[in-house]
């Protein structure tokens, strides 16, 4: 496996425990509503369980064929959102990280390897769109309005709650493409 993913699996046991998945749902109770949630599920499931992406003919062919192709790494099942992250293993066997919005009906890669995205899941906690700050998308559009509101509240509340981690470099990311 270790070949196929392009990285040691012995950095793969600092962050993640042995558990065939690991699963929080949440929701602020004060102040701005923010919710989050991620079902990060074990390697080995991945690749050889039965994680199936979903399915979405509205998509573009290629990206319809990537969606098929992708082994989910994460999910959020619980929130009826639909969405999925997963790895895609190219032909020259790299693996790539893309996410998949459901609600919006779009397929983007992201700027991240698989130990980038479970250490973003850890500081993110799975606040909803947090993997847009990891994609070449333009925030500021009608569309994206809601999931921007949402990562800017995250960020302003974050650094409070949990001042353990550095926020600056995802406040960087969201005002490029806000």
């Amino acid at each position: 496996m270790s070949r196929v993913l392009g990285f040691p699996l012995d950095g793969v046991d600092r962050l993640f425990l042995g558990a065939d998945e690991i699963h929080a749902i949440w929701r602020s109770v004060e102040g701005p509503l923010i919710v989050g949630e991620f079902c990060l599920v074990h390697l080995h499931k991945s690749f050889t369980g039965d994680e199936f992406p979903p399915d979405d003919p509205t998509l573009p062919v290629s990206d319809y064929a990537k969606l098929g192709a992708l082994k989910v790494i994460d999910s959020e099942p619980h929130s009826g959102s639909g969405s999925v992250t997963g790895m895609y293993v190219t032909a020259s066997d790299q693996h790539e990280i893309w996410f998949y919005d459901a609600g919006l009906h779009r397929l983007e890669r992201l700027d991240l390897d698989y130990l980038a995205y479970l250490d973003a899941v850890l500081v993110t906690k799975g606040t909803c769109g947090w993997q847009y700050l990891f994609a070449d998308v333009d925030l500021n559009t009608t569309e994206m309005h809601t999931t921007a509101v949402g990562l800017n509240v995250m960020l302003e509340k974050f650094p409070e709650q949990f001042p353990e981690y550095d926020y600056e470099p995802l406040r960087q990311r969201l005002e490029a493409r806000l």
